[in-house]
């Protein structure tokens, strides 16, 4: 698949989107000659954007495929998180993320199915059709939520939480995890926080055991372990 025919897929799944889901803008884009990704946003409230990631990849030369993720980004809860990552700017860092595919399969009790397969001669119609299965998932999983409010997030988001092993929640970078962490504390899930810290400590101890130990890593594991202990200090 050439350059142009590739950006013409790209043109085609973002118009598409942008059709059926009328109430989101386009914050972001990226075009390479092997993948794409296009960002769609909505704002909830003023403190709280809600991201659809709409990434296509080739597989081989002339087959491709497709997959949406939903990243949230709660001011609230990332106004905690500078308060316990202190080294770097994380304020503009997602929140929370899942994979929509595994989320709507979860729900409705299904296998995780894989990416979609798009083959060489698929037409428009049929690429429109596949990124419509995907909008019809995404209001599947507010229904299931009971509607795009901050009531409905906050339920949404601890459901992923709790089911975060199988809804493609991200264990990395440190600020995704403590983003993760950090929902749950917000959220009044206090239990649900603390399992959460202690399986991020044993990640930390699995790191420390498995990297090289010099002075950059002592550098970057002491840094850790102060964001850690800054967590554990919000139970006190």
């Amino acid at each position: 698949m050439d350059r142009k025919t590739w950006g013409k897929k790209l043109q085609l799944v973002k118009n598409e989107w942008r059709a059926l889901r009328s109430a989101e803008r386009v914050a972001g884009k990226y075009f390479g000659s092997k993948d794409f990704l296009v960002r769609f946003s909505r704002s909830l409230t003023d403190e709280i954007e809600v991201s659809y990631h709409v990434s296509g990849w080739k597989i081989g030369t002339s087959e491709w495929s497709l997959r949406v993720r939903v990243a949230i980004l709660d001011r609230r809860v990332a106004r905690l998180r500078s308060e316990v990552v202190t080294a770097h700017d994380t304020s503009d860092i997602t929140t929370l993320d899942f994979d929509v595919i595994a989320a709507a399969a979860a729900i409705d009790g299904r296998e995780l199915e894989p990416s979609p397969s798009i083959e060489p001669g698929a037409s428009d119609d049929a690429v429109r059709l596949l990124v419509k299965n995907f909008s019809d998932q995404i209001d599947g999983i507010w229904a299931f939520a009971r509607g795009f409010t901050v009531e409905g997030l906050e339920t949404l988001s601890i459901w992923v939480l709790r089911n975060r092993n199988v809804v493609g929640v991200p264990q990395g970078p440190p600020a995704g995890v403590i983003g993760v962490i950090c929902t749950a504390f917000v959220y009044g899930e206090r239990e649900l926080f603390r399992e959460l810290v202690g399986e991020y400590e044993m990640q930390l101890r699995k790191r420390r055991r498995s990297e090289v130990y010099n002075e950059v890593t002592r550098s970057i594991h002491a840094s850790l372990s102060e964001d850690v202990t800054r967590l554990r200090s919000l139970l006190s």
